[in-house]
């Protein structure tokens, strides 16, 4: 019986690890501007939210931001950091040697641009299970080129 409920603990949380998005209870080392409040909530300052793309005929969850709202002046190293820590929180290693980009990426699946679109973000972000391997992929959409940069990278779990 107890080896029954500490199965459906360790489950429990290991969904509730998974379920928090990267900036999750992340604090800006200052206090920005948004709308009518000042903040340092990362997840409000990066307007977080998530969403799905059919890319391939799968099913991809999408974490979405928004750097030129209200994170004009922040510090996007602290950004990418955060993602770097959410990564690591979910159990993997990034490989930061062996990391890649498509400059500019012309085949980005159009679901994930209109992804990126309809929820009036300029960077994407998901981890990626191709046949066995994980990878960190961040899409970022560069306003003054117009067109998308995707940047991988391999993570071990």
């Amino acid at each position: 019986m107890k080896k029954t409920g500490l199965l459906f603990l360790f489950f429990f949380i290991s969904i509730a690890a998974f379920a928090q998005s990267p900036l999750s209870g992340k604090y800006y080392r200052s206090s920005v501007r948004v709308g009518n409040y000042n903040t340092s909530n990362m997840s409000t300052i990066f307007c977080e939210t998530d969403g799905y793309a059919l890319v391939s005929g799968e099913r991809i969850h999408y974490y979405l931001y928004n750097t030129y709202r209200y994170a004009q002046n922040v510090d996007l190293t602290f950004w990418q950091r955060c993602i770097f820590e959410w990564v690591e929180s979910l159990g993997y290693v990034v490989d930061y040697d062996n990391s890649g980009a498509f400059a500019p990426n012309d085949g980005l699946a159009t679901s994930v641009i209109s992804l990126m679109e309809s929820r009036d973000s300029d960077i994407s972000v998901t981890i990626y299970n191709n046949s066995g391997y994980f990878y960190l992929y961040m899409n970022i959409y560069m306003e003054d080129d117009g067109h998308y940069v995707t940047i991988v990278y391999p993570v071990v779990k």
